[in-house]
């Protein structure tokens, strides 16, 4: 427990952290990097909003699978703003506006983590990542690729969901059979995240120097 206090506590760190770094270079930065720091921002709002409910009803599944919805439609706006096609954005929005309500609503079991929709999350935004990643390549080679902020998002976003298909589509059924196994899993999660809010962060702070 002490640990996954110890990196609790140092991933909101990095996420405040994140949002001071973005908020200075605010007027520096373009569409789609604004979009990827509004996302930044209703995370830890919803970080927020987890703690609280854990602390007065005893668990934040339900304000997870909510605010799991609205941070992919962010993140999926971003992507299409970064690739520039709005026809993908829309798409891409709407999909998951709907099949969230409905795993919300009809799928998946109540006291569980929005595991459903964790996968499509997950699966859709790797596939974004690496399609960025493919065009950058096309267009400026292997030795341009380090210039483009949307390249490093791309990389810290693709880590982040390679991670956690992983922990996180395990957690429920650990969850259920072994509860330490399931903590172990948790410290897998945050490890990740410390990683990716840490790299955010990086980016955000040399974002004036990148091509965005």
């Amino acid at each position: 427990m002490a640990i996954n206090l110890f990196l609790y506590a140092s991933y909101m760190i990095l996420l405040g952290i994140c949002i001071v770094v973005g908020t200075l270079i605010w007027r520096r930065s373009l569409g789609a990097t604004r979009i990827f720091y509004v996302l930044i921002v209703v995370i830890a709002c919803s970080e927020i909003a987890a703690l609280v409910s854990e602390i007065l009803t005893g668990s934040n599944d339900q304000v997870y699978n909510v605010t799991d919805i609205i941070q992919a439609v962010i993140l999926f706006w971003y992507f299409g703003t970064a690739i520039r096609k709005d026809w993908l954005r829309l798409i891409l929005c709407m999909f998951t506006i709907g099949f969230g309500i409905y795993n919300y609503y009809w799928l998946q079991f109540e006291d569980i983590i929005n595991n459903y929709f964790l996968l499509w999350n997950g699966i859709a935004a790797v596939c974004l990542c690496l399609y960025i990643m493919l065009k950058l390549y096309q267009r400026d080679g292997a030795a341009g690729l380090p210039k483009f902020a949307s390249f490093w998002i791309a990389a810290v976003v693709l880590f982040y969901w390679v991670v956690n298909l992983m922990s996180l589509q395990v957690f429920n059924a650990l969850l259920l059979e072994n509860l330490e196994y399931a903590v172990l899993i948790n410290v897998v999660h945050l490890s990740s995240n410390i990683i990716c809010y840490a790299a955010i962060a990086l980016i955000f702070y040399k974002t004036p120097i990148l091509i965005q």
